[in-house]
């Protein structure tokens, strides 16, 4: 059991299901038992857990459907401002970036200048 928690320093971190979107980088999910809780902005911060169960539900199927779901609600609103089209580039590069590394990274912005050129006929 930890003695004194403070958030991000010591204490068993966990977050509420409503707060998984900001956590889901940390791999595998599980449910867990916390006491002596308290809530620090999207995270809960516990002197004691106990993992219950792995939520087996959180697998590539699962993720690779998360993905196209947040792609379906962006996409709509690509047209709204040209800041949009920008954040879904990086976006896009940085989701390359961290499957395969640098030149990943730097093979999708040549694939988006490659679709840009074409698109726009400045070939």
């Amino acid at each position: 059991m930890v003695e004194s928690i403070e958030p991000c320093r010591s204490g068993i971190h966990a977050c509420r299901a409503v707060d998984l979107p900001y956590w889901l980088g940390l791999g595998d999910l599980w449910e867990v038992e916390l006491g002596g809780v308290e809530v620090d902005d999207r995270k809960l911060v516990a002197r004691r857990g106990r993992l219950v169960r792995q939520v087996e539900g959180w697998n590539e199927e699962t993720q690779r459907a998360f993905v196209a779901a947040c792609a379906e609600r962006a996409e709509p609103r690509g047209a709204q401002a040209p800041e949009i089209a920008q954040a879904a580039g990086f976006v896009s590069a940085r989701v390359a970036e961290v499957a395969g590394g640098a030149s990943a990274y730097d093979a999708e912005r040549r694939a988006q200048a490659d679709w840009l050129i074409e698109a726009l006929d400045l070939g």
